[in-house]
């Protein structure tokens, strides 16, 4: 089963890489209030506007649909949903990063970066995906700098412009080596990384089908949660 579903993943890597001929940069960064939320719409169409395919979290993954409504009596429906969405969460965007991404933009603005955006950008480094750094916050760590940790997952200045952001996408993308990403559904790929990928590519694809009913903010109705509680149980 393993070595089936390794191969139907690279599969699907072909085909997104055919389908995403244009370089898809993903847009990480705080997205828990309207004002971090619009930040990070500007960015996103910024680079749209520049030629670039974004994906957005808010807009494009799981939170699109649920972020509302984690804590509501919606949880019922899930047995305790706060788990499995937010395991759903983390492969989605951790596939996206990892299958989809050319390059990734980080927003760090606020008075410490966003925890799950360090970890994307982590994410990111760890799998040769060129990572961004946007920040106009003069708040810092220490006395005008950012922690190490943070600064050097990019090896490229930060940008605090947005009208800037595409440019230095370009010039990281320009200045990577090609990614392999076929390395992460081998044989020797650790089982629970080829799990959390395939439920990030599940996930995705339950997302595609419900965006033909239900507009990204909207909720989604009790049969379209437990096909995604189904999905989620099925990759444990």
């Amino acid at each position: 089963m393993l070595k089936l579903n390794s191969l139907l993943l690279l599969v699907s890597l072909f085909i997104t890489s055919t389908i995403y001929a244009t370089d898809v940069v993903y847009c990480s960064g705080p997205l828990f209030t309207p004002e971090e939320r619009a930040v990070m719409k500007r960015i996103s169409d910024t680079l749209e506007r520049s030629g670039f395919k974004t994906f957005l979290p808010q807009r494009d993954g799981v939170e699109a649909f649920v972020q509302d409504m984690i804590n509501s009596p919606l949880n019922s429906i899930f047995g305790g949903a706060r788990d499995k969405v937010e395991r759903a969460i983390f492969a989605t965007d951790a596939y996206s990063i990892i299958a989809r991404a050319d390059a990734v933009i980080v927003n760090i603005n606020g008075r410490v970066p966003d925890e799950g955006a360090m970890i994307e950008a982590g994410i990111a480094f760890s799998a040769g995906v060129p990572v961004v750094i946007y920040k106009n916050d003069i708040r810092t760590t220490f006395n005008g700098t950012d922690n190490a940790m943070v600064t050097y997952v990019s090896p490229y200045p930060k940008v605090n412009k947005f009208e800037d952001i595409p440019a230095a996408i370009r010039k990281a993308i320009h200045e990577t080596t090609p990614i392999d990403r076929s390395r992460y559904f081998t044989e020797k790929t650790p089982a629970h990384i080829k799990k959390m990928l395939q439920l990030g590519k599940d996930t995705l694809d339950w997302i595609d089908r419900i965006k033909m009913n239900v507009r990204p903010g909207s909720e989604v109705d009790a049969r379209e949660l437990n096909e995604l509680k189904q999905i989620i149980e099925k990759n444990k």
